[in-house]
């Protein structure tokens, strides 16, 4: 058996695996920052394979059984995920990207579908630093963005303007309408720089339109209306008096909102994306 470890913010998750699937999860769980050591840790998870199946065990725990060793590698991912958002109860958490250029921190924040994950591949190959394409953490004190460097899950619409590693394992996922289709997680170290311990001050805040258009538009909220969305995006938010009377505030403060719509940025000419980087970089949106 061998030993996998990784640490967010004060929360470490250890994984004792086989070693001949050593590779795939680390090429599946937070790529950027699983070690191959073994330390003590707040979740203990475990993959065996017995009487023909793939076993998933969290502390004594079974969780998952399955012949096939990509959906437990799925099931994984996804419970590391949920624990280190449950055992960080005070970082407020964003459905949004979350980058940093210049020393100053960009939430592009959005629902499933409204282009983060491509937004994100876009800003890294412009050299922007990636911390995370799902949940953007912020520290309520100081306003400060955490890391959070999950793999990238490339969906068959972005696969084609990605690079691949063939030997990724495939994972099987399910749209809204239950339909099939497959996935792999990439580790953003493969596509430009990340950033996995500074924490970064937030500046800047866009709410991603879901509704491709033809052209960049940008559209400034008034901080009435910015307040409603940022409660609306908060992964964790349960009507907190301290949120709404103090951090919310001192956000709207410190980082003007937006509304970004755009067309796909995977698919800009290259005269285009640099005008979306010159918009973003620029002082066009005081």
């Amino acid at each position: 058996m061998k030993y996998l470890s990784l640490r967010i913010d004060r929360t470490t998750i250890s994984i004792e695996v086989p070693a001949e699937i050593e590779d795939w999860v680390r090429n599946t769980v937070f790529s950027a920052i699983i070690r191959p050591e073994k330390n003590h840790s707040k979740v203990d998870y475990r993959i065996r394979f017995r009487d023909d199946r793939w076993e998933l065990f969290r502390y004594r725990s079974m969780t998952h059984r399955n012949r096939t060793v990509e959906k437990i590698f799925y099931a994984l991912e996804w419970q590391v995920v949920n624990d280190l958002i449950r055992m960080n109860p005070d970082a407020l958490k964003f459905h949004a990207a979350a980058l940093s250029r210049n020393g100053e921190g960009w939430l592009f924040i959005g629902g499933s579908g409204y282009g983060k994950t491509s937004l994100s591949i876009f800003l890294m190959k412009h050299g922007w630093n990636f911390l995370s394409d799902e949940f953007g953490w912020i520290t309520p004190d100081s306003l400060e963005m955490i890391p959070f460097p999950r793999n990238l899950i490339i969906k068959p619409h972005i696969a084609p303007y990605v690079a691949v590693p063939a030997d990724l394992p495939s994972i099987p996922l399910y749209r809204d309408d239950y339909s099939k289709y497959s996935a792999c997680f990439l580790s953003p170290t493969l596509l430009g720089n990340i950033e996995t311990e500074k924490t970064i001050p937030l500046k800047h805040i866009f709410l991603l339109n879901p509704n491709r258009t033809n052209a960049i538009q940008i559209e400034r909220f008034a901080q009435n209306r910015a307040f409603i969305k940022l409660c609306s995006s908060l992964f964790n938010y349960r009507g907190s008096a301290h949120f709404l009377t103090d951090v919310g505030a001192k956000i709207l403060q410190q980082a003007p909102v937006y509304q970004l719509s755009l067309p796909n940025p995977l698919a800009l000419s290259e005269s285009e994306g640099e005008n979306l980087i010159k918009i973003l970089e620029g002082n066009k949106l005081s």
